[in-house]
């Protein structure tokens, strides 16, 4: 783990030496050390009273939905008033509780945001010093760009709220921290400078993430996956409203009581975060998630999850595998496990 040290006064302390092996797996930067520690591993230290304080924690992980009676009794003339009633339930439970996470969300973000701006201002000394005494063999082309880059860096550390280059919390498929795309650049310009700037700032921004989960709320944590199962049974609900002939009846109606019951219940919540390797390219531009929460099997998120496919396939008048219309858990490129 990143986090070395908790005292009264310190938060947390984010050592830098593991990048080394991080940069050296993107095949640039440390090659071209020749071996001496990195010029800003010194630890980054963060005073607790710099961190946001977080909301109280949700009273109950209980999620309450209100679906319309009689509403799997509908024959095929009633089909459509039944699905505008069920869409209107969960869409007003769906906004209601994505309301109530909306002081834990900002507080996610803003804890992520004050770990990697303090990283970040403990990186930009040495790459100013890099800059100045770039050597003759790079390109100016490279130099114009990495130069543009750290300027960005540096503008970034002076603001108040997330820059855009800094990793953000986000909750529309459950919980996780992603980083947005940084710009492209030839990774010989990387080569030639001796230091790989996209490499670096991914690196600070993959452990910022893991850092900062440590400083979340668990019990906030698992709600925002409720109401991300939720949202999936409210998108489904909504496919099926758009298709011809959906099939209601008492066995689409208990699986839908099943999976109100579920968000309903008051325990069952599990799970733990998953750390994402750096495994593309620095010069690649794309946003990188960095770490998602996984609910584990048997929680209440991914039971709903689960059965809100068999209700789906069984509304649709199909004993069939349901058309996957969700994005399963990545799993590729984990290198570790952080928190449970």
């Amino acid at each position: 783990m990143l986090v070395s040290a908790r005292t009264p006064k310190t938060a947390f302390v984010l050592p830098r030496g593991r990048l080394r092996g991080v940069l050296a797996g993107l095949g640039v930067g440390c090659g071209a050390c020749g071996g001496a520690p990195l010029p800003w591993a010194e630890p980054v230290e963060i005073v607790a009273g710099q961190l946001p304080p977080g909301p109280a924690a949700p009273p109950s992980p209980a999620l309450h939905v209100e679906v319309p009676e009689g509403w799997g009794r509908a024959d095929s003339t009633d089909a459509p008033k039944a699905c505008a009633d069920l869409q209107v339930a969960l869409t007003v439970a769906h906004d209601d509780a994505s309301g109530r996470a909306e002081p834990f969300v900002a507080h996610a973000d803003a804890v992520l945001w004050q770990v990697y701006r303090a990283a970040l201002e403990a990186l930009l000394p040495s790459l100013r010093d890099d800059l100045r005494t770039m050597g003759p063999g790079v390109e100016p082309a490279c130099a114009t760009a990495h130069r543009d880059l750290v300027e960005r860096a540096a503008t970034c550390v002076d603001m108040e709220t997330p820059c855009d280059l800094a990793p953000r919390f986000e909750v529309a498929s459950g919980a996780s921290m992603s980083s947005p795309a940084l710009p492209p650049f030839d990774a010989t310009c990387a080569l030639a400078w001796g230091r790989d700037v996209n490499g670096e700032l991914a690196a600070v921004a993959l452990e910022s993430a893991e850092v900062a989960i440590g400083y979340l709320d668990l019990a906030w944590v698992h709600w925002v996956e409720r109401v991300a199962a939720l949202g999936k049974l409210r998108d489904a609900s909504q496919s099926i409203c758009e298709q011809p002939a959906p099939r209601f009846g008492p066995d689409a109606q208990a699986d839908l009581d099943a999976l109100v019951a579920a968000l309903d219940s008051p325990a069952g919540d599990a799970g733990l975060w998953r750390i994402h390797a750096l495994d593309a390219p620095s010069t690649t531009n794309t946003a990188r998630c960095l770490a998602e929460f996984e609910s584990n099997a048997q929680s209440v998120a991914a039971r709903v999850e689960d059965g809100v496919r068999t209700w789906a396939a069984r509304v649709r008048g199909s004993a069939a595998r349901v058309e996957e219309t969700f994005s399963p858990p990545r799993r590729d490129g984990i290198v570790e496990v952080a928190g449970v």
